[in-house]
């Protein structure tokens, strides 16, 4: 990952901080997208919240994801984000109702990580 001003730069220049506040959070999602209507959850090929991640120096490594305190995948708010194991995003999403079809995507995401 090019950790440099100018990808700083860019990356934030596509971040919208007024996104929505999910009730269990009193902070609102900042979305990584260029509209409301065109969302995109990658930057340079990488998964937007490893970049938010790795702006503030922290890495997501082999066989761990991004955990979302908001279960908004589109969010790069670094108090929404966390980097952990599998299951505890298993758990996480269970803890909060989630439905099997988002465990399964769940599950298929942290199998089939970006290149």
């Amino acid at each position: 990952m090019d950790i440099t001003p100018a990808a700083h730069a860019a990356f934030f220049a596509r971040v919208r901080t007024n996104g929505p506040t999910m009730p269990h959070l009193n902070t609102p999602c900042h979305i990584f997208g260029a509209s409301p209507n065109h969302r995109r959850t990658t930057f340079r090929g990488r998964v937007a919240a490893h970049w938010a991640l790795a702006f503030d120096g922290q890495v997501v490594g082999s066989g761990l994801v991004v955990r979302h305190r908001c279960d908004n995948p589109e969010c790069v708010r670094l108090d929404h984000l966390s980097i952990g194991t599998y299951s505890e995003n298993t758990c996480d999403l269970v803890e909060r109702g989630a439905s099997l079809a988002e465990l399964f995507m769940a599950k298929w995401h942290a199998e089939n990580p970006p290149p």
